[in-house]
């Protein structure tokens, strides 16, 4: 079997673009050279012909295209091999009867501020995804005509030895027809790619990493249901706080202090997520990397249940912990010169 990525022109750039611009562009070249190359036209040639449609069939269906780029077979008893094709075959319609179509999923990331972590909000969100052609219904084009690829069947023959099996055409989809014309709207791929609003509900203290699904606002698919938005929550990186290592729903705060200020003691006004400030007591001798909690100053505690995941959003709140960092000077006057010095002989005597 020739390499059905060169009978189609398919560079090796090319076989690396995601599956939606792979898949048009595969389409697009192979519509291009059937046209030139049909037995029914002028300057025709009948094997060239055979050669892409075989090479379309290869790289068009996604189970064949992974056996071609990683070779492999499903072998059964008594040395009877079964591969890709013998597989979809026998096993394609059964699985098409037996589940829904259902378009893929539309997946999107989501980067929150903290602040908008601890409160939660309804959003209202832009993002792309693909909707049926309006242009032409879905249709792809105008001037039906017999699909090439199956002669208008809707399915095709696989010969391997003397066995003989059918499959849904990939060209045509079964319909057994396609379009002489391409829609000038969707370029002859019965898609689009359009922007979609819609709003959703954060909940107060959403985990980093969750993700949350809408049904039925992904992309769209004819005969069949939409797919889902899958949105995949992240936090943006915040200046003050951080999540604590405590638990989920407390906060970390870094506070810097000088040496006195750890030795001696001292008081700071600090910030809270939620806006307002609070004063706190730093103890005598508190060494850094202490951890000073502040009671409910931190983010809003969500059950989730044991079994589904689902969150309940309680009244109790975590904990703010202050965490001392020492903090050296860059530069250092005579007077604090002479009290230092005077501070280490002092201690000096001390331990002598």
């Amino acid at each position: 079997m020739s390499d059905p990525y060169k009978t189609l022109g398919i560079t090796d750039e090319e076989r690396l673009l995601p599956n939606a611009e792979f898949n048009k562009k595969l389409k697009g070249r192979y519509r291009n050279l059937t046209k030139i190359h049909h037995p029914d036209k002028q300057g025709g040639n009948e094997e060239k012909f055979k050669e892409i449609s075989a090479a379309y069939e290869t790289l068009s269906d996604e189970t064949k295209r992974h056996q071609y780029d990683n070779p492999s077979s499903f072998s059964g008893g008594g040395g009877f091999e079964m591969d890709a094709d013998m597989m979809d075959a026998v096993f394609g319609n059964f699985r098409q009867q037996q589940r829904k179509r259902v378009a893929p999923n539309v997946r999107i990331d989501l980067e929150l501020p903290m602040e908008l972590v601890y409160s939660g909000k309804e959003l209202t969100i832009t993002y792309s995804r693909y909707s049926i052609c309006d242009g032409c219904d879905g249709a792809g084009g105008s001037d039906p005509i017999n699909c090439v690829t199956c002669g208008g069947a809707g399915r095709t023959i696989i010969k391997k030895g003397n066995m003989v099996f059918q499959r849904t055409c990939p060209e045509c989809e079964g319909s057994g027809t396609t379009y002489e014309n391409g829609c000038n709207t969707c370029d002859g791929d019965r898609y689009v790619q359009d922007k979609f609003t819609t709003t959703i509900n954060i909940i107060p203290s959403i985990m980093h990493g969750e993700t949350i699904t809408f049904v039925g606002l992904g992309n769209e698919i004819a005969k069949g249901q939409r797919g889902h938005l899958v949105v995949l929550i992240r936090h943006a990186p915040n200046e003050v706080f951080d999540i604590s290592r405590i638990d989920m729903h407390s906060l970390n705060q870094l506070v810097p202090l000088t040496y006195p200020e750890m030795v001696l003691g001292c008081t700071k006004v600090l910030p809270t997520i939620d806006g307002s400030k609070v004063k706190v007591t730093i103890p005598k001798l508190t060494k850094e990397g202490d951890e000073l909690r502040v009671k409910g100053k931190g983010l809003q505690v969500v059950d989730r249940h044991t079994q589904t995941g689902e969150p309940t959003v309680t009244k109790k709140f975590g904990n703010m912990y202050i965490i001392p960092v020492l903090v050296m000077p860059t530069e250092i006057s005579k007077e604090e010169t002479e009290l230092l010095t005077k501070l280490v002989e002092a201690q000096n005597k001390v331990t002598a």
